[in-house]
């Protein structure tokens, strides 16, 4: 169910079921933060702190999903 409500009315509050997390836009930017950072690790010859990065984008909930699609797909 949607609500509208004022910017600045914080007579409503915030539920639990309302907390819905982080936008997939959000989702993908931080994916696309560690993806970058992941490469210049890496073409800097930093293949631990590359590989940290990499498993960061692969944990993103956003790629998880789309990997699962593309795995049933």
């Amino acid at each position: 169910m949607t609500r509208i409500a004022a910017l600045n009315d914080w007579s409503l509050g915030s539920s639990e079921e309302d907390d819905v997390g982080p936008t997939r836009e959000a989702l993908e930017a931080q994916a696309t933060k560690y993806y970058n950072e992941a490469i210049n690790y890496l073409a800097h010859g930093n293949d631990e702190q590359a590989h940290h990065h990499f498993s960061q984008v692969l944990q993103n909930p956003y790629v998880e999903k789309v990997c699962r699609c593309v795995r049933l797909g």
